[in-house]
């Protein structure tokens, strides 16, 4: 993770983008208003998650674990709705 690097994302992000999944249904949304081309590609997850910015280590673990989780049900969805 010391690595990551958070960035704004770009039209040419969305464009090269065949799935957008945020973390929080109001940012995709918000994507979705902003580049209205990707509506199609925004998946939300069941629940939002909530950023583990600053917060103890265990927290962190603990959000991965969501995201794994919620990136499962996810793409099970896009198994059995192959169209995106």
């Amino acid at each position: 993770m010391e690595s990551h690097r958070s960035k704004l994302l770009s039209a040419e992000d969305v464009q090269q983008a065949y799935l957008i999944i945020p973390v929080k249904r109001d940012l995709g949304e918000y994507i979705k208003h902003q580049y209205p081309q990707a509506k199609d590609k925004v998946k939300h997850f069941a629940k939002d998650v909530t950023d583990p910015w600053r917060q103890p280590y265990p927290v962190y673990l603990s959000c991965a674990k969501l995201v794994e989780s919620l990136l499962e049900e996810v793409m099970n969805d896009l198994i059995l709705e192959p169209e995106l």
